[in-house]
């Protein structure tokens, strides 16, 4: 089976989704605890993490068996044109497994400030160069998002997207790489090796330097680009696997 230009446009939907999640744990990293803005800006971005966090995954809550699951009718798992080239469902499913907790209290986020955001308390914040931890209260309950698991759990993401663009990449049709030779944001969004590089600045222990380059310039400037500069880091972080 070959991907269309048609079904392309289904395809970059989500792509676009996950550069969006991306930028936004950089934002998270780039807040400065004791700024005065502090809490309105985790909130906010927390906010906007989680909502297209389960855009992209379709990651839904089973009331009666009081967990989390994969659902084929949401997210990317609904693309019907992907199904045949690339099976999502099993490292989905092995991303929820493994991060579980993390995207629990993301669902859970999510859900209270779309229905009674009055009642989500952000009591505290704090963090170091690199990493950070958010707590906040929801009648009595406390709960707590760190960094290094919220890193963790994108990255299990970007490293199943990069595996499947390796298949789709191979099943293009000829009419799909004429157009992606004439556009080149679209063919940097469709290389599996955009959402690695994005792995090596989450991962690497001085990031923050990083993601205050990418924020410098947030409009011009290009994954692709940080991870190019003669930084000693770069060959020496491995991907997230």
């Amino acid at each position: 089976m070959r991907i269309l230009v048609k079904d392309l446009d289904n395809l970059l939907v989500y792509l676009r989704l996950l550069e969006k999640l991306n930028h936004e744990i950089f934002r998270m990293h780039g807040v400065r605890t004791l700024e005065n803005e502090a809490f309105s800006k985790y909130r906010n971005s927390t906010d906007e993490f989680s909502n297209d966090f389960f855009k992209i995954t379709g990651f839904i809550y089973d009331k009666k068996n009081d967990m989390m699951m994969i659902c084929k009718k949401n997210g990317i798992l609904s693309l019907n044109e992907l199904k045949p080239i690339y099976d999502l469902c099993v490292d989905l499913d092995e991303v929820l497994c493994s991060n579980r907790k993390t995207i629990d209290i993301l669902r859970l986020f999510r859900n209270k400030v779309q229905h009674a955001p009055h009642k989500i308390d952000f009591n505290s914040i704090g963090g170091s160069s690199d990493d950070f931890t958010i707590s906040f209260e929801y009648e009595n309950d406390r709960y707590t998002l760190e960094s290094k698991l919220l890193d963790k759990t994108i990255s299990d993401i970007n490293i199943v997207f990069s595996s499947m663009l390796k298949e789709v990449n191979k099943d293009l049709d000829l009419d799909t790489k004429l157009l992606l030779n004439r556009k080149n944001k679209l063919e940097s969004m469709l290389k599996p090796e955009k959402y690695l590089k994005y792995n090596k600045v989450l991962l690497d222990n001085e990031k923050i330097y990083l993601i205050d380059l990418f924020e410098t310039r947030w409009n011009l400037i290009d994954i692709n680009i940080i991870i190019s500069c003669n930084l000693k880091w770069y060959n020496d972080v491995p991907y997230h696997k």
